[in-house]
C-alpha cells in the first residue's frame, strides 16, 4: 500500500507513516467535531487549523485525548 502512495504522491514513506500516525490519533469523528465546533463559534470565518495543530498534540492523544481535542478549538479560534 504504502509503494502505491509513495508513487502517486511523491513522499516518502515516512512523510506517509507519520501522516497515518497523526490520522489514527484523533478518530474522525474527533476531528469532525473539532471543525465543527470552530466553524459553529466563527460563523462568518473560515477556520485556519491546520495539519500541524494535530500534528503538535498527537502525542497528548493517548494520555488525553479530550484535553487535546480541547486545545485544538481553542487553537481554531484564535487563528480565526
Amino acid at each position: 500500500m504504502y509503494d502505491l502512495m509513495m508513487k502517486s504522491t511523491g513522499l516518502e514513506y515516512q512523510s506517509l507513516a507519520n501522516y497515518a500516525n497523526i490520522a489514527r490519533a484523533f478518530p474522525e469523528d474527533v476531528r469532525e467535531y473539532v471543525y465543527d465546533s470552530v466553524l459553529h463559534l466563527n460563523v462568518n470565518s473560515n477556520t485556519k487549523l491546520s495539519f500541524a495543530h494535530f500534528q503538535i498534540l498527537a502525542p497528548l492523544t493517548g494520555k488525553n485525548l479530550e484535553q487535546a481535542t480541547n486545545f485544538l478549538i481553542k487553537a481554531g479560534k484564535e487563528e480565526s
